[in-house]
């Protein structure tokens, strides 16, 4: 069993936090960081969150400002 969490969106990129359960009663066995963007839609994935986060800045950066 997993949970998925976005734990930021900005500009198309997106920032996302898989929660890996298993056993009885429920353990977190793994988390992971996935990033995916417009251009890269299957993403990048992540075992550390400051590594993802630093991932997801440099392509935020990259992808023009969303109009309101």
């Amino acid at each position: 069993m997993s949970r998925k969490r976005v734990r930021k969106s900005r500009n198309g990129v997106t920032l996302t936090e898989v929660a890996v359960f298993g056993g009885t009663p429920r353990i977190r066995i793994g988390v992971s960081y996935i990033v995916q963007s417009l251009r890269k839609p299957e993403g990048r994935t992540f075992d550390t969150r400051s590594a993802a986060q630093k991932y997801f800045d440099v392509q935020a950066s990259l992808r023009p400002r969303a109009e309101p």
